[in-house]
Parts: structure tokens; sequence; C-alpha cells
């Protein structure tokens, strides 16, 4: 109970830490299922909540689904979540707070292309939705 007052865990999460711990794989998952039928626990509510968080700072699809999974979310669960997001406006808002001014030249457009592809979005994206006047400076090369 402890865990889950801190914060939503995802029950493949918490599943995991409870056996890591040295508690019986049988009886985590019957108090598991418990707390789920109790509405203490649930990956849904987890997956808002930790959508949420990520998109606040700036983490793209690609990073969250991948988190997810190892987290034991089911797709099923988070892929309504992520198709909710408008993620070039994430994408947008996450370049301008860390680079706030356009590239000057290829060399600079590559380095802000790999930071927002670490931080979990596609080339298709970076592409698509980085400012125009970051491409222009591309081409102008």
């Amino acid at each position: 109970m402890r865990l889950l007052a801190r914060r939503e865990h995802a029950v493949g999460e918490l599943q995991q830490k409870l056996v890591s711990r040295g508690y019986p794989s049988s009886e985590v998952t019957a108090a598991l299922q418990q707390l789920q039928q109790q509405g203490l626990l649930s990956d849904r509510r987890f997956t808002e909540t930790y959508v949420h968080y990520r998109v606040q700072r700036g983490d793209g699809p690609l990073k969250l689904r991948r988190e997810l999974e190892l987290r034991g979310v089911s797709a099923n669960i988070f892929e309504p979540q992520l198709e909710q997001v408008d993620w070039s406006a994430v994408l947008l808002q996450h370049w301008q707070r860390r680079f706030s001014t356009p590239a000057s030249n290829y060399r600079e457009w590559a380095r802000q292309a790999r930071h927002l592809q670490s931080r979990g979005f596609s080339s298709e994206q970076i592409r698509c939705h980085m400012p125009a006047r970051i491409e222009r400076a591309v081409e102008d090369e």
C-alpha cells in the first residue's frame, strides 16, 4: 500500500517490484487482482497520469511506447492515450524550450534533430514539424 500511496503504478510494474522484494508470485498476483477490483490499482489511470507527465516534459511517442511496454502496460490501454496527443505541438514546444533560436547551418540542424530523436520523436515527425526557418537554414547549404 505504501507504494501506491506515493504514485500510480502499472500492474506489471508493481508485480515486478513486489516479486523482486521476495514476495511469492502467487500471493502478489492475488493481491494485485484484489486491488484492481477495489479500484485502487488501474493501468488505465496510470497510463493517463504517466502520459500527461511525460508529454509535459517533452517526451515523444516512441519513448513513451517503449517505457509503457517495459512497465507491462498493454498496447490496448496506452495507444488510445497516445493518439489523443498533438505530437507536433509537443515537439515544437520542446524545441522552443530547449533551443529557442533556429539553426544557422546544417550541422546545428542535425544536432537539434538528434536531440529530438533522443526524446522519442520519429525522423518523419522531426522533418515535418520542426520550424520552417530551421529547414530553410538546411536548404541554404
